[in-house]
């Protein structure tokens, strides 16, 4: 008998997924806690908002999407894509092939969230969320996704202020909003989960 879809990490779901590094110019950024700790380590785990893609969105749409799902927030300018990361990963109880992109945004200063947008498995799966500087991340015993985002953020800070404040896309990979999304040219490397 074989495993149904999403039974096993070999029988894993393909799930297209985009972030977004919301940044503020100080450096802060926003990031959630899952409720489940890490697997390796048993210790907590924090991450970018984003989420799965839905039928006829790309990634640009998705992430400003699931960040006024996962925010509240409406007006923020989404830069190029910067990461992409492939894992396997565990979400309510099956295995996704988890293909993500990550767009940078920035808004100009740490606001409130707004939990009104959850869907039933984001109340599941989250336990908090708070603005992280830099060297609280560095200092953290915490895991972080990507697990090297201590070392990762600092090129995108300095590329976040020059790419997001340009406004809406033209094309070229400047920032788009909510009325404009079109995927972004990335400055793409590639991390590991």
């Amino acid at each position: 008998m074989s495993d149904a879809a999403g039974d096993t990490p070999e029988t894993a779901i393909p799930r297209p997924t985009a972030r977004v590094v919301l940044l503020t110019p100080s450096g802060h950024t926003l990031l959630f806690r899952a409720k489940m700790a890490d697997e390796d380590t048993g210790r907590p785990f924090w991450f970018p908002p984003g989420g799965g893609l839905e039928p006829g969105e790309d990634h640009a749409q998705a992430a400003l999407r699931e960040l006024e799902e996962e925010t509240g927030l409406t007006d923020v300018l989404l830069g190029p894509c910067v990461w992409l990361r492939e894992h396997r990963a565990r979400l309510g109880g099956r295995w996704y092939a988890v293909d993500e992109q990550y767009f940078i945004g920035q808004v100009p200063r740490p606001v409130e969230i707004a939990r009104t947008g959850w869907t039933d498995l984001e109340l599941q799966e989250l336990a908090e969320c708070r603005w992280w500087s830099m060297d609280e991340i560095a200092a953290s015993e915490d895991i972080f996704v990507p697990r090297r985002l201590a070392a990762l953020l600092p090129p995108i800070l300095r590329v976040s202020t020059r790419e997001c404040r340009s406004g809406p896309t033209d094309g070229r990979g400047k920032g788009v909003t909510a009325g404009g999304a079109r995927a972004p040219r990335p400055l793409v490397m590639h991390c590991r989960p």
